[in-house]
Protein backbone atom coordinates (compact mmCIF):
# COMPACT_ATOMS: atom_id res chain seq x y z
CA UNK A 1 0.00 0.00 0.00
CA UNK A 2 1.14 3.04 -0.73
CA UNK A 3 0.02 6.89 0.66
CA UNK A 4 -1.47 9.14 -2.41
CA UNK A 5 -2.55 12.83 -1.74
CA UNK A 6 -5.11 14.94 -3.65
CA UNK A 7 -4.18 18.38 -3.48
CA UNK A 8 -6.83 21.00 -5.47
CA UNK A 9 -4.86 23.59 -7.73
CA UNK A 10 -6.53 26.71 -9.67
CA UNK A 11 -4.39 28.94 -10.97
CA UNK A 12 -3.95 31.31 -8.15
CA UNK A 13 -4.86 29.16 -5.74
CA UNK A 14 -3.22 25.50 -4.04
CA UNK A 15 -5.23 23.76 -1.56
CA UNK A 16 -2.90 20.99 -0.15
CA UNK A 17 -4.13 17.51 1.30
CA UNK A 18 -2.09 16.93 4.39
CA UNK A 19 -3.42 13.40 5.57
CA UNK A 20 -3.75 11.14 2.40
CA UNK A 21 -4.91 7.75 1.80
CA UNK A 22 -3.66 4.51 0.79
CA UNK A 23 -4.50 2.69 -2.09
CA UNK A 24 -2.72 -0.27 -3.46
CA UNK A 25 -1.39 1.29 -6.88
CA UNK A 26 -1.88 4.58 -8.76
CA UNK A 27 -4.70 2.92 -10.52
CA UNK A 28 -6.84 2.92 -7.55
CA UNK A 29 -5.60 6.37 -6.57
CA UNK A 30 -6.57 7.82 -9.92
CA UNK A 31 -10.26 5.95 -9.62
CA UNK A 32 -11.18 7.27 -6.25
CA UNK A 33 -9.59 10.77 -7.79
CA UNK A 34 -12.21 10.67 -10.39
CA UNK A 35 -15.22 9.88 -7.35
CA UNK A 36 -13.94 12.91 -5.12
CA UNK A 37 -13.30 15.24 -8.51
CA UNK A 38 -17.33 14.53 -8.92
CA UNK A 39 -18.03 14.80 -5.47
CA UNK A 40 -16.80 18.17 -5.10
CA UNK A 41 -18.33 19.42 -8.03
CA UNK A 42 -21.94 17.89 -7.44
CA UNK A 43 -21.51 19.93 -4.18
CA UNK A 44 -20.85 22.87 -5.47
CA UNK A 45 -23.25 22.70 -8.33
CA UNK A 46 -25.73 22.25 -4.87
CA UNK A 47 -25.15 24.63 -3.38
CA UNK A 48 -24.20 27.78 -6.68
CA UNK A 49 -20.91 27.59 -5.37
CA UNK A 50 -17.96 28.99 -7.85
CA UNK A 51 -16.01 26.28 -9.78
CA UNK A 52 -12.69 27.70 -9.19
CA UNK A 53 -10.27 24.99 -9.17
CA UNK A 54 -9.10 24.02 -12.45
CA UNK A 55 -7.50 19.85 -11.20
CA UNK A 56 -6.73 17.40 -8.85
CA UNK A 57 -3.23 16.54 -8.57
CA UNK A 58 -2.53 12.99 -7.14
CA UNK A 59 1.08 13.01 -5.20
CA UNK A 60 2.75 10.60 -3.78
CA UNK A 61 4.63 10.47 -0.26
CA UNK A 62 7.61 12.74 -1.23
CA UNK A 63 5.05 15.37 -3.42
CA UNK A 64 5.91 14.22 -6.47
CA UNK A 65 3.07 14.67 -8.71
CA UNK A 66 1.83 11.21 -9.79
CA UNK A 67 -1.18 12.34 -12.04
CA UNK A 68 -3.47 14.97 -12.39
CA UNK A 69 -7.66 14.87 -13.21
CA UNK A 70 -8.60 18.02 -14.76
CA UNK A 71 -12.19 18.87 -13.81
CA UNK A 72 -13.34 19.46 -16.80
CA UNK A 73 -12.63 14.92 -17.39
CA UNK A 74 -15.15 14.66 -14.47
CA UNK A 75 -17.98 16.21 -16.71
CA UNK A 76 -19.62 14.38 -18.93
CA UNK A 77 -21.68 16.86 -21.90
CA UNK A 78 -22.82 14.28 -24.58
CA UNK A 79 -23.18 10.31 -24.63
CA UNK A 80 -20.18 9.90 -26.75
Amino acid sequence: MARYFFNLRSPDKFIPDTEGQEFANLVAAKEDGLIAVREILSELVKSGGVIDTSALEITDASGTVRATIPLREALRFSAE
